[in-house]
Order: C-alpha cells, then structure tokens, then sequence
C-alpha cells in the first residue's frame, strides 16, 4: 500500500505583514527571527523581515524593502508555513529563508 498526498488548490500570501500578524504561533514568545523574502509579483513583500513573540504578541518589523540574499520565495514560505513543506527539505533542496545574521538554535 502507498500513500501518496494531492493538492487540490493554490494558496499565497498577499500581505506579508498581515499574515504575519494573524500567523497562529505555536509559542507565545520566542526570540526575533530574521526572514529574507523575495516576492516577484508583489514587491511589498520583498524584503528582510523580523518577527518575534512577546508576552503573545507578535511584532515584526520590515528591515529592508531589498533582499540582499536570495531568501526564499514567497510560495514557498506560504507552503512552510501551511505545513505542505518542511524546513528540513528547504535545506535539504539548498533554500536558506533566514538572514545570514539570524542565529538559528
């Protein structure tokens, strides 16, 4: 028997900042993380982000409108986030979302 998973419709991020602040965090604080995001379509999103979780408040901060590094496209940080791709196979496939100052733990 195989398993094997479809899927059946298109999701993206329109408003970076928006589905920042809406994101359902699974911890209510954590400390800051640096995003590079690249977004061909929308340069809104484009950019070095910073979020972190305060006392269950998310903050986040747009650093920089040019993403100096690649990053990672905004279809794929919608698919992380949505929980169709996981990290591991980012790095696995040589994709770095986070900023070279981001200190990962």
């Amino acid at each position: 028997m195989t398993t094997q998973i479809n899927p059946y419709m298109m999701v993206r991020i329109v408003n970076l900042a928006d589905f920042l602040e809406r994101y359902p965090y699974q911890k209510s604080e954590f400390e800051p993380i640096t995003l590079v995001v690249q977004d061909a379509n929308l340069p809104e999103n484009t950019g070095v982000w910073q979020i972190q979780r305060v006392a269950g408040q998310t903050q986040y901060q747009k650093l920089s409108a040019k993403a100096e590094t690649k990053g990672i496209s905004i279809q794929r940080l919608t698919s992380v986030l949505l929980g169709s791709t996981k990290l591991q196979d980012l790095r696995r496939t040589g994709e770095n979302p986070w900023s070279p100052t981001t200190t990962q733990h």
